[in-house]
């Protein structure tokens, strides 16, 4: 298991950047999380939930041609 602390983080520029001084090695990796709300959507791009939405569309079409679209990848795949 492992162990969790919390880093206090601002965010400027493009970079997390922590609040306090922190003792880690170079190239420790971590996660960050923000509360809901707090992350703005990029100006001209669709909702998270549309971009979902017509992902799981387009997986359900992929599913309901069944083995056909593997054998359109195959005949791809031997034109080259």
């Amino acid at each position: 298991m492992l162990d969790r602390n919390t880093i206090e983080v601002v965010f400027e520029r493009g970079v997390f950047r922590p609040v306090q001084p922190v003792d880690l090695p170079d190239g420790t990796k971590g996660r960050v999380m923000v509360p809901a709300g707090a992350v703005r959507r990029a100006e001209g791009l669709p909702p998270l939930s549309t971009v979902l939405a017509n992902f799981r569309a387009l997986q359900s079409a992929d599913d309901s041609a069944g083995s056909s679209g593997a054998q359109r990848g195959t005949a791809h795949s031997g034109d080259r």
